[in-house]
């Protein structure tokens, strides 16, 4: 992966929730020297095909957006683009992280558009399908001034390997440490595939010199509550899940709500697994 060429993608409304959104993007770009690109997509069914609104509301967000982006880099000192496009946002999303050389696309949990609200984690669950980077759909504000502590579910899934490696990633960039938590398994198929994967999880961090810990869930409690609750219990700053489990612990509404770290999604691409290093 290389830091210096990959751009993190900001989607951006011009609310609140979005500038503090945008504070994770800053964070990865202050120490990963990583430009950023704020996005805003002016969704087709708010325009009613009439052209001439088309061009004034295009016009309007490209000069506001402008405004924002130079106030953004003045304040943080980050380098800073911006792009304003029509169509679906899940879409357009999709073609800049191809086109652009993306490594994260944070937004806020809903985007307003100008007839509805969106639900951002499920459009970019979709929109990044197969597409190997993480997403940070939020509303919180970072809770510290840079990644300390990162909490990981384990899981039995083979696809969790990707989720190590992007650790491994975040790791070396943010020199934060790796708290790992083990859910109970009584059936043995998932207990040998879960052992191969901690198996994996340790190899790759002991070689790369990373902190880490592994926790057991506690078995008579849900361990998505186990999850939240370790997660505020060491005051982290990301719990970092596959976009399969995503649904799973957006459900624990207040949970969700409640825990100061937001979730950070990877979507696996089909691929064979392969090390940084």
């Amino acid at each position: 992966m290389n830091k210096t060429s990959r751009s993190i993608l900001v989607i951006w409304d011009f609310t609140q929730k979005s500038k503090d959104a945008l504070q994770h993007a800053v964070q990865l770009s202050q120490v990963s020297n990583s430009p950023l690109i704020l996005l805003h997509v002016i969704h087709h069914t708010s325009i009613f095909g009439k052209s001439n609104l088309v061009e004034t509301l295009q016009k309007e967000c490209e000069e506001r957006i402008d405004t924002e982006a130079t106030q953004i880099k003045k304040h943080y000192g980050v380098d800073i683009s911006w792009q304003v496009s029509i169509g679906k946002t899940g879409k357009i999303t999709r073609q800049i992280v191809l086109d652009k050389n993306i490594s994260l696309v944070v937004s806020p949990e809903h985007y307003n558009t100008r007839n509805k609200v969106l639900k951002m984690p499920s459009i970019l669950k979709r929109c990044l399908k197969n597409i190997q980077i993480p997403f940070i759909a939020t509303d919180k504000t970072p809770v510290h001034s840079k990644y300390i502590e990162i909490v990981v579910p384990l899981d039995y899934d083979k696809k969790f390997k990707e989720t190590v490696q992007w650790l491994v990633y975040l790791s070396k960039v943010y020199k934060c440490n790796i708290n790992l938590i083990k859910p109970f398994y009584s059936d043995q198929g998932k207990k040998k595939m879960m052992a191969n994967n901690i198996f994996f999880s340790k190899k790759m961090f002991d070689n790369n010199n990373i902190i880490y810990g592994i926790k057991t869930a506690k078995k008579k409690r849900p361990f998505v509550q186990e999850v939240y609750n370790f997660s505020d219990a060491i005051d982290a700053d990301l719990i970092m899940i596959i976009a399969d489990k995503y649904n799973t612990y957006l459900s624990e509404d207040k949970l969700h709500k409640n825990s100061k770290a937001p979730l950070m999604c990877l979507s696996p691409k089909r691929r064979v697994y392969q090390s940084f290093t």
